[in-house]
């Protein structure tokens, strides 16, 4: 009786271990919605400030996901901070275009983060068409 007893205890004390482990990390999570939340009004009353702990907090993130965008493309580290630095201009200049209904603050900056990247491949791509086109076009 005195074994069964010992591994039902054991057992009790890895469940409140991981109780108490799930509901720090839950904490953790409620407090960054709640930071990012604030974050973000305080964007939209044009507070600079937290323009500045936003990029604090996501520049390096952002510059991760741009450069995995950018990489191999014979792209430079001033593209990659061109890219970062415009998705926290579009913050600025248009708030209330933040959305995350759909997901994180977190999601929602590295979605425009690579769709910045992903609009400045296109564009090089134009670009390099255009200027083939007339070398082709002189050869002929």
């Amino acid at each position: 009786m005195g074994t069964f007893l010992s591994k039902v205890l054991k057992i009790f004390r890895v469940f409140l271990l991981l109780f108490a482990y799930c509901m720090q990390r839950r904490t953790t999570s409620d407090v960054r919605l709640y930071q990012d939340n604030n974050l973000i009004l305080q964007v939209k009353q044009r507070r600079e400030d937290a323009l500045q702990a936003l990029f604090k907090q996501y520049a390096k993130l952002l510059w991760a996901v741009v450069g995995s965008v950018l990489s191999g493309g014979g792209f430079t580290p001033q593209d990659v901070e061109g890219c970062v630095s415009n998705v926290f201009i579009e913050i600025w200049n248009h708030p209330e275009r933040i959305d995350v209904s759909r997901g994180s603050l977190k999601r929602y900056l590295c979605r425009i983060a690579k769709n910045h990247a992903i609009n400045l491949l296109r564009k090089r791509g134009r670009e390099k068409i255009l200027q083939l086109e007339p070398s082709l076009i002189n050869n002929r």
